[in-house]
């Protein structure tokens, strides 16, 4: 036997998708950085993600899923977590802090045109991060009573086309944002001093401004990623295709039922003043008829009518909209039945699942939505808010940055099941009664005090509240049979 070894075949073990084959010639592929991609494509997909916010529904819906389910109508919940200085919980410092904060959060107060509250401004930001990739805010100083605002900036102004290398070590600017050398943002620079600043004279006519100032919001999907994306690109093209077969379909459908047609004549066909067509001067533009929704009139000797049936819709258009939808779905991280507002195939296992992890998704948004404009703003406005003695000394600077932000959560698919899961796990000790609250939307001492003054009251009138842990259970047990067959 040689020792020669044998030289392996190219390309006998490889991944397919890999392979450069005739089935896949026209799969094109790019040769550079994705980051290069959002460079050269950024502004065509914001503008093709503001055309479909403006005349899809599908899309406008998903915008207002975005806001309903990651801001929510209350908005995100401010709660204080001050401690005194050996750690207890110091709730005179937290009430003052809670309130102060809600104060602030009214509309006319935090925001610099006096029309927004911070949940409104919370929702503009994220608007603008679904439409265009990216939400931006700016922290200004201003003349209340905690000395600080919030300034919505549209996304436009930034000057997505600035991009400069680093020089000697320096700075480089990538997309409109000034970073160093690690990628650390430290200015952000802007294309209109009028809309930026509010005011026409005495600024720059490219502001920067500085980017401690600067909320911005974007999910990052990409190592490096200089600008976000609009979170419909992905389903952008299903969405424009799918508009535009809907809209044909509908034009088709209309022309069937108006029943359109053209005007056929023989060779002995009487014209409209009773003698023969060939006699007739310009007979094709003198030949009119009136017809009224519903009729027609009597034609000459002669003459026939060959009416035009497009035939649709036809019957294969529900299914094909339906797997289109499924598809921007997919792009959106949404359920179907949650886009379309289509139930009909959805059992209570099925929405169970599929609310579990669209909530899960939800979720995640919540909590860099948090970070990265919730917890700035918050920390903001606490430094303004002591150096302008808003708390007249009862809070320290600590106390007042000690909170966090609850954000909304959803009601049970099967209230009797899914509490009384929550009850069993908090009474084995796997699960905390405070964590079931906060799992609910709910804020455990806020809770907590409510009982207090409920359970006060009641005692006050000789009532007491049934223990309900028994009858919960009881009910599951009962209705186990029933809501199994539903599932089927």
């Amino acid at each position: 036997m040689s020792d020669k070894k044998t030289k392996p075949r190219p390309g006998y073990r490889a991944w397919e998708a890999g392979k450069y084959q005739r089935t896949a010639s026209a799969w094109g592929v790019g040769q550079d950085y994705v980051n290069n991609d959002i460079r050269n494509q950024i502004k065509d997909l914001r503008r093709r993600s503001i055309d479909q916010a403006q005349n899809n529904p599908y899309a406008r819906y998903y915008i207002k899923l975005c806001v309903s389910n990651v801001i929510g109508h209350g908005g995100f919940k401010f709660r204080s977590t001050a401690t005194d200085l050996v750690g207890n919980p110091d709730r005179d410092a937290r009430r003052i802090v809670e309130n102060g904060f809600a104060d602030w959060s009214k509309r006319g107060n935090c925001d610099v045109t006096g029309q927004h509250s911070f949940r409104d401004m919370c929702a503009l930001v994220l608007q603008s991060a679904v439409i265009y990739g990216q939400g931006l805010a700016r922290i200004v100083d201003f003349d209340n009573d905690y000395g600080i605002a919030l300034q919505a900036i549209d996304p436009e102004l930034l000057d997505v086309e600035l991009n400069k290398s680093p020089v000697n070590g320096g700075t480089f600017i990538a997309m409109g944002v000034e970073k160093d050398l690690w990628g650390r943002p430290l200015r952000y620079h802007f294309k209109d001093s009028v809309r930026v600043y509010g005011q026409r004279g005495g600024q720059a006519e490219r502001p920067t401004i500085d980017a401690r100032q600067i909320l911005d919001f974007s999910l990052s999907e990409w190592v490096g990623q200089p600008a976000g994306v609009p979170w419909m690109a992905t389903s952008l093209g299903r969405m424009y295709q799918s508009g535009k077969y809907e809209d044909a379909e509908a034009v088709a459908a209309r022309h069937g039922a108006e029943r359109i047609g053209h005007y056929t004549k023989s060779l002995d066909a009487v014209g409209p003043s009773g003698t023969l067509a060939d006699e007739e001067q310009d007979l094709e533009s003198e030949f009119i008829q009136e017809a009224q929704k519903g009729e027609f009139g009597i034609l000459p000797p002669g003459w026939g009518f060959d009416a035009y049936s497009p035939g649709h819709p036809n019957a294969v258009y529900p299914a094909f909209m339906k797997q289109g939808l499924q598809g921007i779905s997919a792009g959106l991280c949404t359920s179907y039945p949650t886009l379309s507002n289509d139930l009909s195939g959805v059992n209570y296992t099925s929405i169970r699942y599929g609310s579990l992890t669209e909530k899960d998704i939800w979720m995640m948004i919540q909590n860099d939505f948090i970070e990265s404009v919730c917890q700035p703003a918050n920390s903001a406005w606490a430094d303004s808010s002591i150096l302008r003695n808003a708390f007249d000394d009862r809070v320290t600077l600590a106390q007042a940055k000690q909170a966090r932000f609850q954000g909304r959560r959803w009601r049970y698919v099967d209230p009797v099941k899914d509490l009384t899961a929550d009850l069993m796990a908090v009474q084995s000790g796997v699960k905390s009664l405070s964590e079931v609250i906060r799992g609910l939307g709910g804020e455990p001492e806020e809770v907590w005090d409510e009982l207090k003054t409920d359970l006060a009251r009641l005692d006050e009138l000789g009532l007491r509240l049934p223990d309900l842990s028994a009858a919960l259970i009881s009910a599951v047990n009962a209705t186990e049979t029933s809501g199994n067959e539903n599932d089927g």
